[in-house]
């Protein structure tokens, strides 16, 4: 049955992973992490999901691709961050 996996998980329309400490408030998660992952999200296309350079160390040994998208400045962040798209 053609497109019958549609429906069956979450549909991305794009995101930003980052990890490390967070805090954790009652209705809301914050601190550098989230900031990082937002500015992350802000890059990606449609469909895309982009991951720091962090998460893409993470991510080594577990059968999840990701394709080097370049160095790019964050607002509000210092330095160049290297980011990865997943599955391309």
């Amino acid at each position: 049955m053609a497109g019958a996996g549609r429906g069956l998980g979450p549909q991305v329309e794009r995101a930003g992973v980052d990890t490390g400490e967070v805090e954790v408030r009652p209705g809301d998660v914050v601190g550098l992490p989230v900031s990082i992952a937002k500015r992350v999200c802000d890059l990606a296309g449609a469909g895309q999901v982009f991951v720091s350079e962090a998460v893409q160390v993470l991510l080594v040994g577990s059968g999840i691709t990701v394709s080097e998208r370049g160095m790019h400045l964050l607002k509000g962040v210092l330095g160049q961050w290297r980011l990865f798209a997943v599955g391309d």
